[in-house]
């Protein structure tokens, strides 16, 4: 997402060969990461100093990283390597550490622990009781993948499209 004076979507290749946008060399991801990848400019102040970027979900299935027709991991670094911050969010239904995951924090985002971010989001969709667990079990996964001398922080809040739900 980034500032554009009317709100709209952009072609993926016009955004990854534009001069003045910050993505240039996205290009040695392939012609199947170009087709799926696309911007989204909005006219709002803060884009004018910031561009967000939402990258698709990590898998879990072998199967289903596998049928990626681009490499996830080294595009991510790209991003990475770019970023001022990276957020990493994590829903309380959804924890699994699987290979896709380890590899993120492995490959891509090593050597770029200052900038992340750990979100346990829809906490509000779990009990006090069991947001405590998640949270718990988040961390301790966590420890295991991300390779700096201080545990990871992990900031916890309800960041969707649902009323909140004390």
């Amino acid at each position: 997402m980034l500032y554009g004076d009317e709100p709209g979507p952009l072609d993926g290749r016009v955004v990854a060969n534009a001069k003045d946008l910050p993505f240039r060399g996205l290009s040695e991801f392939g012609e199947s990461f170009l087709n799926a990848f696309q911007g989204y400019q909005v006219p709002h102040d803060l884009l004018k100093n910031v561009t967000l970027v939402d990258t698709p979900g990590v898998l879990e299935s072998a199967k289903d990283i596998h049928q990626r027709k681009y490499d996830y991991i080294k595009l991510s670094r790209w991003f990475a390597e770019r970023s001022d911050l990276i957020f990493v969010l994590f829903d309380p239904t959804k924890l699994d550490a699987g290979q896709e995951m380890r590899m993120l924090f492995r490959f891509a985002f090593k050597g770029q622990e200052s900038k992340l971010r750990i979100i346990l989001n829809k906490s509000d969709s779990v009990n006090t009781q069991e947001l405590m667990r998640v949270y718990g079990s988040l961390f301790w996964n966590l420890s295991n993948m991300v390779d700096s001398t201080e545990p990871p922080r992990v900031y916890v809040g309800s960041f969707w499209d649902q009323p909140y739900q004390p």
